[in-house]
């Protein structure tokens, strides 16, 4: 999105639903690619995640330092006004207050998902073959179209997400550096219960700590792994308690 509509003169009524849009069909097509891995091969989805993470890193690396790249910091160029998804407020008092439109994207997607999941046929299969895959075959719910769909939405929403992220924080991206947003979302996933819209409270606990702790170290002296280490205890404990209630579903 960035190479294709980041450095073109668009208006902002074209370039931001493309930008968009790019976001969306990159992420469904890996994510349908994984997918169809997964029930063709078996091949984990995680792993075959993180490997397309590489893949398309190095391949934005290659155009960023071959035709868009800044070289005083060594990443790419800042994208065109038109072309941020932000939103930019300024008082009267000349101060400026610039919010990130994936925000309310994001927001907006947890509650969709959410209806999807809990009150359309197709969110049922989903969850179906969640729980239980040969049952869910054994009813008739065709396993290969669930699964391939399933991670279509996944790469959908996180292709929707990298979109947002890049040109509504930094507006720049560095070369082969893979942010650890990924596996922040699995520890938000888990504290969020697995659910679309409890995952924005846990998002946001997460967020405080993270943060916190950079506020923290400076005016405290508190080192701020001390995050990271209160994260990972509510994680052991959120994880916990998604195995205790499998069993227990398992025994029932």
């Amino acid at each position: 999105a960035t190479i294709l509509v980041g450095y073109s003169k668009l208006p902002p009524h074209l370039s931001i639903p493309l930008v968009l849009l790019i976001g969306l069909a990159a992420g469904a097509l890996l994510g349908a690619m994984i997918g169809w891995l997964k029930y063709r091969f078996n091949v984990h989805e995680v792993v075959s995640s993180i490997m397309f993470n590489y893949i398309v890193s190095f391949l934005t690396g290659y155009f960023i330092k071959t035709k868009y790249v800044d070289p005083i910091i060594r990443s790419s160029r800042q994208v065109a006004a038109n072309a941020k998804l932000q939103l930019v407020f300024r008082s009267a008092s000349g101060l400026k207050l610039v919010i990130p439109v994936g925000i309310f994207v994001a927001v907006a997607m947890a509650f969709l998902i959410r209806f999807y999941l809990e009150r359309m046929a197709g969110g049922f299969e989903i969850r179906m073959v969640g729980f239980n895959r040969e049952g869910a075959a054994y009813a008739g719910v065709p396993i290969r179209n669930v699964m391939i769909r399933t991670m279509l939405i996944s790469g959908a929403l996180a292709g929707l997400a990298g979109v947002t992220y890049y040109l509504g924080y930094y507006s720049t991206i560095v070369p082969k550096d893979l942010p650890s947003l990924g596996y922040d979302a699995i520890a938000v996933a888990l504290l969020g219960n697995l659910g679309p819209v409890s995952c924005i409270l846990s998002s946001a606990l997460i967020t405080i700590f993270q943060k916190g702790a950079v506020y923290m170290s400076a005016s405290t002296g508190v080192v701020r792994e001390i995050a990271s280490l209160v994260t990972g205890i509510l994680l052991l404990f959120s994880s916990l308690g998604v195995s205790m209630r499998d069993r227990s579903r398992h025994y029932d």
